[in-house]
């Protein structure tokens, strides 16, 4: 199987995810809940709709707002590849400014395989 960091990845929403089984996505959203055992956590996207993320490893530390690239599980949720956590020390991070630049980077559900 192909690694997921090099294969095209789309820009999904929540409410893409089960439409995306199997393939390469990019999801960003805010943090909502970290499961107790470190190797799941929910996360909100720019329409306030929940994603669960998986992890094979248990997080150390993780807040606020994520991207997350991954592949999604045939139970609808994300198996992550990795993630980026942008911070916001200074200035709040804006999930609708970011909706809008988004189709820019990952177009929202345009799968770009060869």
């Amino acid at each position: 199987m192909v690694d997921v960091m090099e294969l095209p990845k789309s820009g999904i929403n929540a409410s893409m995810i089960a439409q995306f089984i199997d393939q390469p996505i990019c999801f960003v959203g805010k943090l909502e809940k970290i499961h107790p055992s470190g190797k799941m956590f929910i996360l909100s996207d720019e329409e306030g709709k929940n994603g669960t993320i998986e992890f094979m490893e248990p997080l150390d530390e993780i807040s606020g707002i994520v991207e997350v690239v991954g592949r999604v599980t045939p139970k609808a949720t994300i198996m992550c590849a990795s993630y980026v956590q942008f911070r916001e020390d200074n200035h709040p991070f804006d999930l609708g400014l970011y909706k809008e630049a988004f189709p820019q980077f990952f177009p929202l559900g345009v799968v770009q395989y060869d």
